[in-house]
This record gives C-alpha cells, structure tokens and sequence, in this order.
C-alpha cells in the first residue's frame, strides 16, 4: 500500500481544469481525460492513507457458542 495523495491531487486537478492539451515553449502535452479517470481509480484502489477508516470486519468471533 502506498500513499498517492499528491499523484491523486494533481490528477484531479487535471480533471478539474478541463484542459486537453497545452503548449509551453513549443512542447505540447495532451491529456487523455478517460485514462486519467482510470489511473485515478487505481491510485485511490491502492491508496492508504484514508484517515479515520477502520479495515472492514470479515468474521467476529464471539466464543465458541
């Protein structure tokens, strides 16, 4: 487990924008929005530092009732 809350931050602010492409100096970057929900997903998936969260609960044992 990682913590990718800088990398999901700048992605959601990609997304935010709305910005597709730009150009700096005459370099252009373009940004695939589609890939960038994708890659958001699994960042989030893998992400750990969701404070205040309890793991969830597979079995509670009581006794041996």
């Amino acid at each position: 487990m990682a913590n990718n809350t800088a990398k999901i931050a700048a992605l959601e602010n990609i997304l935010q924008s709305g910005v597709t492409s730009y150009t700096i100096d005459g370099r252009t970057v373009t940004y695939d929005h589609d890939e960038i929900r994708r890659q958001l997903r699994d960042l989030r998936q893998n992400d750990d530092s969701q404070s205040g969260r309890r793991p969830v609960v597979s079995r509670i044992r009581l006794g041996n009732f």
